[in-house]
């Protein structure tokens, strides 16, 4: 039988994930008890990265963005909220989750949070890669990128504090099965169906096993919790 956290994350390549980090908040916004919303993933949680990315993975002309504030494109594959900006402001962090790559991000959207995910990307380095979208490699240093400018922003101990205690969206893996698999299916040649559902239930466990080690620390406070 596999670990309890694989069964899990199993669980979590056909569904949105929330990776919650629970302990009282520092320097909190709106909500009382959660510093900020991070989202990594795919365009359940892209809000314009790959606008600064040359590929075809994008959505920023019309009608995307259509019922959006303003009624204009803005990245998002969706004519208005993503799914991440719907829980960061179901949960009274913020209103939208602001894209990491953003040139007009400010300070203050910073610190509450941001998407660093990139539509057409997923768990599977290669699926990233066909489409030359942000893959999850990619997404991990841009976090990494993020603390250091947190840091500069609130301070050592509040940055710290802040990616301890954040919400966690993750969004992967239909990707790998609609492009890596069946649309280009380099995938397909390589793996039978239940052999390529094990390498991405390895390569997603390495993204959570990964994730707390980005700020040189190991939290022993993480919670997992599937989306609705």
């Amino acid at each position: 039988m596999l670990p309890l956290v694989v069964n899990v994350v199993f669980i979590c390549l056909y569904a949105s994930v929330c990776l919650r980090c629970s302990v009282a908040a520092v320097n909190k916004p709106k909500n009382n008890s959660l510093p900020a919303v991070i989202a990594f993933g795919d365009s359940f949680a892209d809000s314009g990265n790959n606008n600064f990315r040359v590929t075809l993975a994008k959505a920023n002309f019309y009608p995307y963005g259509k019922d959006f504030m303003g009624g204009k494109p803005t990245g998002r594959f969706t004519n208005g909220k993503t799914l991440a900006d719907t829980i960061a402001a179901k949960l009274g962090v913020m209103d939208y989750l602001p894209a990491y790559l953003d040139p007009s991000l400010q300070n203050e959207d910073m610190i509450r949070g941001v998407s660093f995910a990139s539509a057409s990307s997923g768990f599977d380095p290669l699926t990233g890669r066909l489409l030359n979208v942000f893959s999850i490699l990619d997404q991990i240093e841009m976090f990494k990128e993020y603390i250091v400018k947190l840091k500069g922003i609130v301070g050592e101990k509040e940055a710290n504090d802040t990616i301890e205690e954040s919400l966690y969206l993750v969004s992967w893996s239909s990707n790998d099965w609609g492009i890596s698999y069946t649309a280009l299916p380099i995938r397909a040649v390589q793996y039978d169906v239940p052999t390529y559902a094990s390498f991405l239930v390895k390569k997603a466990t390495e993204f959570i096993q990964v994730m707390p080690l980005t700020n040189n620390y190991i939290s022993n406070k993480r919670k997992w919790i599937l989306s609705p």
